[in-house]
C-alpha cells in the first residue's frame, strides 16, 4: 500500500498524476514506480487506456476518495474513444483498464487511428501558464493527447509537442515541466485551415466530457444526407457527390493533418463505412469529419432527432375541394416513395374523412407547396357521392368548378362507370 496518492487536477489525464507520484517518491525508475502502484515489476506506461487500475485501488492510501469510475472518465480518454462503441464493447475496454485483459487490447486498437499516434507528450503553452499560477506546477491535460487535436479548446491556439518521446520513455514517467515544455518555434496555421483544426478541437473537447449518445447514428446520418441530397429516399448514397463534396469541404491538408483522406475504392473508402449498412465507426475523429461537413455539431447528432421530412412536419392538409375538413391538416402520416427516374421523394396523402388520396413530387420548397398536389390517385367514395348529387342540378362545367377539376375529368369518370350524360 502506497503512503499518498496526488490529488489529480481538472482534466489531468492519469499518466500525469503518476508521474507527478513518482517524482514526489523516493524511485529511482519506472520499475520501482509500477511496483508500488501496480504490483508489477514493470509496464508500458499508456497515455490513453492506462490498465490494472483495479491493483492501483487496492494500493491506495487509506481513506482513499477515488473509485475506479472516477479515475477513468475524468482522468483518461476512455469516454471519447468509447462514445461510438457499443455499451457492451465500452465496458469490455473498461474491464481491460481494470484488469488488463489481453484479449481486449484488438477492441481498443481499432478505435484509435495508428496513423495518428502521437509520438510526444504534448501541451497548450496557455493552459501551463494558468495553471502554474494557479496551482504552482504544470500536468499534462488529457484533452492535448488526443490523436488528431491540433488546436487547444480552452484557449485557441496551437498545440505542441515536448521534448517527451513517448516510444523512447514507454516505460517511465516523466511529469510535465517549464523544462520539457518549451516553444521553440511558434505554429502558424492559414486561417482556413485554423478554424477547421479549431472545429475538430472543438468537438473532441464536447465529446470527450459528454460522451453519452441518446439518439440512433446511423438514422440521425442517413436522415440528415437525405436532407442535403446525398441519399435517396431508400437510403442510397450518391457516392461520387458526397466524396467529392466532402474533400471539398475538409480540403486536403486538414484530411492529411488527421490522418482520414480517402481512398477511392470501395473496398476501402472509410467515409462510405460509416455504417449505413455496416457495423458504426468506432473512430471518433471521423465521426467529428463527418459530423461537421453534414452541417452539425455533437451536441446536435447526440441529442436532436434529426427526421427526413421532404413535406414538412404532420400532419397534412385534406385537398378536397367538396370535403368538409378541405385544406383542414388532418392527414397525420405520409407515404414516401422513391421516383424511379428523378431518385427524388414522392408523396402519398389520404384524407381519413373522405378518402381522397394524392401524391406529390417533392421535396417542398416552401409552405405553399403544402397546399398542392401533382396527381390525384383515388377521389375516394365521398367525392363520388358528392359528383353524382351535384350532377342532378348542375352542368358538368359548374360541378368541374365546385369540385376543383376540369370537365374534362368528370366526362372521363362517367365514361368509366358507364354513365352518360
Amino acid at each position: 500500500m502506497i503512503t499518498f496518492f496526488p490529488t489529480p487536477y481538472t482534466d489531468e489525464i492519469l499518466y500525469s498524476v503518476f508521474a507527478r507520484y513518482h517524482d514526489k517518491s523516493p524511485n529511482m525508475n519506472g520499475s520501482e514506480t509500477a511496483k508500488d502502484l501496480f504490483n508489477v515489476n514493470r509496464m508500458v506506461c499508456s497515455i490513453e487506456f492506462p490498465s490494472m487500475l483495479f491493483k492501483l485501488l487496492q494500493n491506495m492510501p487509506l481513506n482513499s476518495p477515488y473509485n475506479v469510475d472516477r479515475l477513468i472518465v475524468k482522468h483518461t480518454l476512455f469516454s471519447f474513444y468509447t462514445a461510438f462503441l457499443s455499451p457492451e464493447n465500452a465496458e469490455r475496454i473498461r474491464r481491460y483498464m481494470l484488469y488488463k485483459d489481453v484479449e481486449i487490447y484488438n477492441k481498443i486498437t481499432s478505435i484509435m487511428n495508428p496513423l495518428a499516434e502521437n509520438k510526444f507528450l504534448r501541451f497548450c503553452p496557455k493552459c501551463n501558464e494558468e495553471v502554474l499560477d494557479k496551482y504552482g506546477e504544470i500536468y499534462w491535460n488529457r484533452i492535448h493527447q488526443i490523436r488528431g487535436i491540433y488546436i487547444c479548446p480552452i484557449h485557441k491556439n496551437p498545440i505542441y509537442n515536448s521534448t517527451v518521446s513517448l516510444e523512447e520513455n514507454k516505460y517511465r514517467y516523466i511529469a510535465a515541466t517549464s523544462d520539457n515544455c518549451i516553444v521553440e518555434n511558434e505554429i502558424k496555421y492559414e486561417t482556413k485551415v485554423f478554424e477547421k483544426l479549431l472545429n475538430i478541437a472543438e468537438d473532441m473537447y464536447y465529446i470527450l466530457n459528454n460522451p453519452k449518445i441518446k439518439t440512433n447514428i446511423k438514422d440521425q446520418y442517413l436522415n440528415q444526407l437525405k436532407i442535403l441530397g446525398y441519399a435517396t429516399v431508400n437510403g442510397g448514397l450518391r457516392q461520387k457527390r458526397l466524396i467529392t463534396d466532402f474533400e471539398r469541404f475538409w480540403g486536403n491538408e486538414v484530411l492529411e493533418m488527421t490522418h482520414n483522406t480517402i481512398t477511392k475504392t470501395n473496398n476501402s473508402n472509410w467515409l462510405l463505412e460509416m455504417g449505413w449498412d455496416r457495423p458504426l465507426t468506432a473512430d471518433p475523429v471521423k465521426h467529428i469529419l463527418l459530423i461537421r461537413f453534414l452541417g452539425l455539431t455533437p451536441a446536435e447528432v447526440f441529442n436532436q432527432k434529426i427526421e427526413y421530412l421532404p413535406f414538412g412536419n404532420p400532419p397534412y392538409p385534406c385537398l378536397n375541394p367538396v370535403c368538409i375538413k378541405y385544406e383542414n391538416e388532418i392527414i397525420e402520416s405520409v407515404e414516401i416513395k422513391n421516383s424511379y427516374k428523378t431518385k427524388s421523394p414522392i408523396g402519398y396523402f389520404t384524407c381519413p374523412v373522405c378518402g381522397f388520396s394524392y401524391l406529390r413530387r417533392g421535396p417542398d420548397k416552401d409552405s405553399e407547396d403544402r397546399y398542392r398536389y401533382s396527381r390525384i390517385v383515388d377521389y375516394g367514395d365521398y367525392w363520388r357521392e358528392e359528383l353524382m348529387r351535384l350532377l342532378k342540378k348542375n352542368s358538368v362545367p359548374k360541378v368541374a368548378k365546385i369540385m376543383g377539376t376540369t370537365h374534362t375529368t368528370i366526362y372521363d369518370y362517367l365514361r368509366r362507370m358507364g354513365i352518360k350524360r
